[in-house]
């Protein structure tokens, strides 16, 4: 079989999809050709709907999808060899927002609500666009608040998953989504991208939260209670000596 480079990079549905796309059209084609056999016509006289083909100058003349695929003298394959080289000059946009609780006496911060807006195009398959941004976005808070690699003298020391913190089910916070559609998809129907933007906003986005609830800056990953709680006694030290 030929080679794939695997699902990655918001490739599927614009590789995958313009494939399908192209593959469909050319089975259209081979089955306009069989109908205007069975009619008698040329293909481009032939509209086709509901299942049914039908002569356009003459709708009564019409035949059956299923009569035309079951009639048909030979298979009806189709193959499609097609590159699809990603355009260079398009960009996409998500903003996120978070909503924290932080403890000022312990540095514990807790992840309330993360709201993204995306900018979409077509949204071919809502639930599994929707799952991409839930999913991207619980990663992206996991690295903000949670995984770190701890390393001692060049070797890792928290190397399985009892010991590397991900998010659970039970940490996932309310999560809202705001979808503002607009033109200039390069995918199938007019369809955007969406597989790497949730999972970039939401470490800044946590950060200015606890910025903002708190008044320390971080700008390391993760942000955990003990970086914020060193931070707020540094701004505390720094303001009684200052």
């Amino acid at each position: 079989t030929p080679r794939d480079s695997g699902v990655r990079a918001s490739r599927v549905t614009y590789v995958a999809g313009n494939a399908v796309m192209q593959a469909c059209g050319k089975l259209r084609e081979q089955l306009l050709r069989h109908a205007a056999r069975r009619l008698e016509c040329g293909a481009d006289e032939i509209e086709f709907d509901g299942g049914k083909f039908w002569l356009r100058q003459d709708p009564g003349q019409q035949i059956t999808l299923r009569r035309v695929v079951t009639q048909a003298s030979e298979p009806m394959t189709v193959s499609v060899y097609e590159d699809y080289p990603y355009p260079e000059d398009i960009s996409y946009i998500c903003a996120q927002v978070a909503e924290v609780e932080v403890e000022p006496e312990t540095g514990a911060v807790q992840v309330h609500r993360i709201v993204s807006a995306h900018d979409v195009g077509t949204i071919i398959n809502p639930i599994s666009h929707q799952g991409q941004i839930d999913g991207a976005t619980i990663m992206g808070m996991g690295q903000g608040v949670m995984e770190e690699l701890v390393m001692e003298n060049g070797r890792i020391t928290n190397a399985s998953l009892g010991d590397y913190k991900l998010p659970t089910a039970a940490d996932i916070p309310e999560l809202k989504t705001v979808l503002v559609k607009s033109g200039g998809g390069v995918g199938p129907l007019d369809s955007k991208p969406i597989g790497e933007f949730a999972n970039n906003g939401p470490p800044a986005a946590i950060a200015n939260a606890v910025a903002d609830a708190v008044g320390v800056r971080l700008f390391e990953l993760p942000i955990t209670a003990e970086k914020i709680y060193r931070s707020l006694k540094e701004r505390k030290l720094a303001k009684r000596n200052g």
